[in-house]
């Protein structure tokens, strides 16, 4: 710091010159109430600051967010997609294990029948109990 009246330079802030003996109280208060205001003017640049961050984080984090559900929509739509193709695949299986049963329990019965119109096992009918 520099003295007002006389211009040297003083030691730490001094309440007077030494060199001049000026009263330097007002213009130590003065020094004081712009650091003050300038030290507000940075907390509020910071507050504002961290305002600016804290926006751009939950825009993010919702955007993130949406990203996610979107997805989740999508891997859940493809595991109904691969639960139903299971399921149409089973259905096939079982309705081709019934029509396989079903044509065996018809030969089965068909050659049952067979049989029983004939009971030497002779073709066409013809007897061999002769």
């Amino acid at each position: 710091m520099f003295c007002i009246r006389c211009g040297k330079q003083l030691p730490d802030e001094p309440n007077f010159c030494p060199f001049c003996g000026t009263d330097l109280r007002p213009t130590l208060q003065v020094m004081k109430e712009v650091r003050a205001s300038r030290t507000q003017q940075k907390v509020v640049q910071i507050a504002e600051d961290i305002e600016t961050v804290n926006l751009g984080v939950r825009k993010r984090i919702d955007n993130t967010g949406a990203a996610i559900g979107a997805e989740i929509d999508q891997a859940l739509s493809q595991a109904e997609q691969s639960v139903n193709a299971g399921v149409q695949t089973a259905e096939q299986s079982v309705v081709n294990t019934v029509n396989d049963v079903t044509n065996g329990v018809k030969s089965a019965v068909t050659d049952a029948v067979e049989s029983l119109k004939d009971p030497f096992g002779n073709k066409n009918g013809s007897s061999d109990a002769s």
